[in-house]
Order: structure tokens, then sequence, then C-alpha cells
């Protein structure tokens, strides 16, 4: 609750040029124990409540009037504004939370236009804050993953497998610009946690389709070993591998120019749809399988991710069942 007003002449508050003056106990002609215009001795409370009257009576007209107010004086509407939440934080506070419970998609339509409006400064002030509370910040992030799991996974598939190629194209662009510092950010983050990306590779390599990404890194890795070795994994050679690749590209481009250009070798039947409907011994065989492999832009296959169905899917899908089954 506000403070009772100083009690105060007439005379003495306009001496004191002042625009209201208090009598005390004195009661006005409607019963109201009030401030009082020092210009005309009018009641401040019969004053607002024939203003709430008139705007009950007229809204339109009313809101025409404090639209002229603020269009011919800006300034002096925003400064009566901020006196106001100021003598009156806890009536402020209780009309944001009741318009916002009475308008959310409007709110957030607004919150979403500030955001656009200023990201630059929601940026810098997020780095700021991370590097003055760190550990505050590193829980708050920790308690919003576990409590948004769906609306993050949402947000990475709109991202990354629904088509945002331009999203793509700039992050492509700023790797190409300076390739050694996005690969020491992810060594960095190796060095700095490695029981955490140990424990992640261990739960990875529970699961068949971590098991059949691990088995496909695997044999990517020993492509330049001796034949011995490719035999008993009982795949191709590298030169294999990499004529098999070029063959799928446009034009003339060379496996070097294709691997500078940011083409990703892409299966065409995805490894999760592999994993799913296939033993794992089967499964190995179909990721290896040359008719399952091409290349690709890398935006493409970001945009690809593991969707199933397309009628080239399942012509490739049919060629490894009668190959492998």
């Amino acid at each position: 609750m506000t403070d009772s007003p100083t009690i105060i002449s007439r005379e003495d508050a306009r001496a004191a040029g002042l625009k209201r003056f208090f009598a005390g106990k004195k009661l006005c002609k409607r019963g109201h124990v009030s401030e009082r215009k020092v210009s005309n001795g009018q009641c401040i409370a019969c004053d607002q409540e024939g203003a709430r009257k008139r705007h009950a009576a007229n809204p339109d007209k009313q809101r025409e009037r404090n639209r002229k107010a603020r269009s011919d004086d800006p300034e002096k509407v925003r400064e009566q504004n901020r006196k106001w939440r100021a003598n009156n934080p806890d009536k402020c506070r209780e009309q944001k939370i009741k318009y916002r419970a009475n308008n959310p998609e409007k709110v957030r339509e607004q919150n979403r236009k500030w955001r656009a409006a200023n990201r630059a400064m929601l940026r810098e002030y997020d780095r700021q804050y991370r590097k003055d509370y760190p550990e505050k910040a590193k829980r708050w992030g920790i308690t919003y993953r576990a409590n948004n799991k769906d609306k993050i996974q949402k947000h990475n598939r709109k991202i990354y497998g629904d088509g945002s190629t331009e999203r793509l194209e700039t992050m492509r662009k700023l790797y190409a610009e300076d390739p050694a510092k996005y690969r020491g950010r992810v060594n960095g983050y190796y060095k700095a946690n490695p029981e955490k990306y140990r424990a992640q590779a261990r739960q990875r390599r529970l699961t068949k389709l971590g098991r059949l990404k691990a088995f496909w890194g695997m044999i990517k890795k020993r492509m330049g070993l001796k034949q011995g070795a490719r035999q008993k994994l009982l795949i191709y050679d590298a030169e294999t591998f990499q004529a098999h690749l070029v063959s799928t590209l446009p034009g003339e481009m060379t496996y070097a120019e294709a691997v500078e250009e940011g083409y990703q070798h892409d299966h065409i039947v995805p490894i999760s749809y592999i994993s799913k409907n296939f033993p794992f011994d089967i499964a190995c065989k179909m990721v290896v399988d040359l008719d399952n492999l091409r290349f690709i832009p890398a935006t493409e296959n970001m945009q690809k991710h593991s969707k199933m169905g397309e009628p080239y899917q399942l012509k490739v899908l049919g060629i490894l069942k009668e190959r492998h089954l």
C-alpha cells in the first residue's frame, strides 16, 4: 500500500508550487478523503471516478483521446507512465499478469517481434551473462534441456532436417573461413570432457544403430590399410570405393574436388532404417554395399536426414534385399 499524503493547506501548496494539497480528514461532498487540486479544489477521487464513468460510457472516444495525447507529446506520456509504474509497482505487476493471461497469443507475437528486432543485443547479453555467471548459466542449460527434450528435438529437426538451407549454407561458409577454429572447438570439448565423451560413445554403441554407425566409421578408417586387413573385413579397397563415389558425381568432378566442395558420403537407404528392419549381420552388409552409397552436397544430405520412402530409395532397397537376404 502507498503511504498517506502529507497534510498541507491549499495556500501552502500554492506557495510551494504544488498542484495538489491534502486537507486531512476533511470529506468531499461524496465522502472521499483524498487529495484535491490546488487550481479549483476538485477532489482527486471524484475526478478519477468521473473519468472511469466517462470511459465506460464512451470507450472509443476515450481511446481516441489517449491516442491524440500520445501522438501530441509522446515523451510526456512516457514520463507519466514511468512515474505511475514507479509509484504503483504491485498494481503494475498485477495488470501485466492479467494482460498476459488474457492475451497469450498477442504477447507471444509481440515477444517474437521484439526478439527478431533485437537479436544482436540479446546475443551480446547472453554472452556477457554466461561470462559473468558461468555456473548459473550451466545449471540453467542442464535444467532447460532436461525439461524441453521434445521442443529441442523439434527445433533441431526444423533446422537440420526440414530444408533450412540458408542456415546450413551459413554454417558451411563459416567453417570454410576458419576450419581450424571449428575443429579446435570440437577437439577442445573432447579434451575438456573425456569421461563424458566416452560415456556418450558407450551409450551409442549399446544400440544397434550405434553399432552400425561405429562399424561404418571403422570401415572408412581402415580403407587405407593393407590388403589383408581389407580381406578380413570383406570390403573393397579405397580405390574402388572412391571410383564408385566419383561415378555418382555430376559432370567431370574428381574425388578431391568433391571433398573440397563439401560433398558427403550418403547412404541412399539410411543406416537408421536398415538398423530397425534387418538383423545386425545383414545390416552390416547393406551398410557397406556400394549400390547403397553415393556422393551428395552436404546441404542435400542434411535435408534428407534419415527420411525413407522416395522411389529411388525403394528401388535400391529392393536390390539390397535381393542381394543379402
